[in-house]
């Protein structure tokens, strides 16, 4: 995740993104981002995977904002 996150200080512009799946009665959320550098080309790298029995888009901001702290 430092390496990612040192890449994405040095690179304009990426992509972030999440989904969801459900597995009985959790709710798993993968959070990917993007990038394109000169030296590795295009990057794709799951930041985080976190459990929130809430999919709701106010929940999913929250931990957004939080998953690069």
């Amino acid at each position: 995740m430092e390496l990612v996150q040192e890449d994405l200080k040095e690179v304009r512009p990426f992509s972030v993104a999440t989904d969801v799946s459900n597995k009985g009665n959790k709710k798993l959320f993968p959070v990917a981002v993007q990038y394109f550098t000169a030296k590795s080309g295009m990057c794709r790298k799951i930041l985080d995977f976190y459990e929130d029995p809430f999919e709701d888009s106010r929940s999913i901001k929250n931990h957004l904002s939080k998953v690069e702290e």
